[in-house]
């Protein structure tokens, strides 16, 4: 996967050090891939804030435990993307609409302030700051912070959870505590039976990661009854399409998966409950074959993660999200022996 996120990678004109950004989408073109642009209805853009994010907590959680030079050159490009995309008021912008860089102002998957791709840009600088100290990078943090603090649905206020939590754990910093704290009792005080909801009809698997959240801030500030809310949930709402392999009418993507699988670990890291990391690699096999389609959705030769499942079986496109909620899924913390190359895979 780590090959093909570099593929789907192309650097921007201009800039010190030049940014950086992926690709959002990849279709089959001869024996490889070709660049797509995202068009949910209207034309989004050709790279997005969300996945350079989403890169950099992958890239930064590899760093710590493999510091090759490679990575953090990567590193250095998505974050130089990410202050591109934010504004002199703190706002991010999400998608650019060509490789020059121009940002998508208009689309409402792209306007500034938006509450996933802040949380996400946000977490990332945050992320980084743990690795790779920078004056510069704090700065950006706190200009973005009173956008991170905006209302938001469940799921994405649980990513500025992390967010602040991350950038706690560099900086002590009193407000990000008083934010973690708050922030997951209400979304403890946001359920559906015993679900975490997402929203105020029913609880869905994309961007589901009130658990993890909740998780963390229960170990962290000793709120032991946010853990059980957490654990509680965790089981009813993931449990059941864990054990039938997401099987389903509507298709599933590597992103849900990747959020039931990070629960399961949660569950296990807090409580070492052997159901919780039997439900893990249960999820996690959903990547090798076990769901609707029966075929795998990671390809282990070609080192690349498909964009989804459906019954009519899985899809021949390899975009960001994808890979990058794919190795976020199967990637096992270890130490390794040797360097860690661009040729090599992360799930291996």
């Amino acid at each position: 996967m780590l090959a093909h996120l570099r593929f789907l990678t192309r650097q921007l004109p201009g800039g010190e050090p030049p940014a950086q950004a992926l690709a959002v989408y990849a279709e089959p073109e001869g024996t490889g891939f070709c660049h797509v642009a995202a068009n949910d209805g209207e034309f989004e853009g050709v790279a997005c804030l969300d996945d350079a994010a989403r890169a950099v907590v992958l890239y930064c959680r590899m760093w710590r435990e493999c510091r090759t030079p490679w990575l953090a050159a990567e590193i250095a490009g998505l974050l130089a993307f990410i202050q591109r995309m934010q504004r002199d008021d703190g706002a991010f912008t999400n998608f650019i609409l060509d490789w020059t860089g121009t940002p998508n102002l208009s689309a409402p998957t792209s306007q500034p302030g938006g509450p996933w791709w802040t949380a996400r840009a946000m977490r990332a600088v945050a992320t980084s700051l743990r690795s790779f100290p920078s004056a510069q990078m704090s700065r950006s943090f706190l200009l973005g912070r009173p956008w991170l603090h905006e209302y938001r649905s469940p799921g994405a206020l649980a990513v500025a959870i992390e967010a602040e939590l991350d950038y706690w754990r560099v900086t002590q910093d009193p407000q990000a505590a008083r934010f973690c704290r708050d922030a997951a009792e209400a979304l403890a005080g946001h359920r559906v039976g015993q679900t975490l909801a997402d929203d105020l009809t029913k609880p869905r698997f994309w961007g589901h990661h009130q658990e993890r959240a909740l998780l963390r801030v229960a170990a962290v500030f000793d709120r032991p009854h946010l853990a059980e809310i957490a654990i509680a949930s965790a089981f009813e709402h993931f449990g059941p399409a864990v054990a039938a392999g997401f099987a389903g009418p509507e298709p599933t993507t590597p992103y849900e998966v990747s959020c039931a699988v990070a629960a399961f670990d949660a569950v296990h890291q807090a409580r070492g409950d052997p159901r919780a990391a039997e439900l893990a690699d249960l999820a996690r096999a959903w990547f090798h074959g076990r769901n609707a389609a029966a075929s795998p959705v990671y390809d282990p030769r070609r080192h690349i993660a498909y964009d989804g499942v459906s019954n009519r079986g899985v899809s021949p496109n390899s975009g960001a999200e994808a890979n990058i909620e794919t190795a976020f899924a199967l990637y096992r913390s270890r130490r390794r022996r040797t360097p860690l190359r661009p040729s090599d895979d992360p799930a291996a």
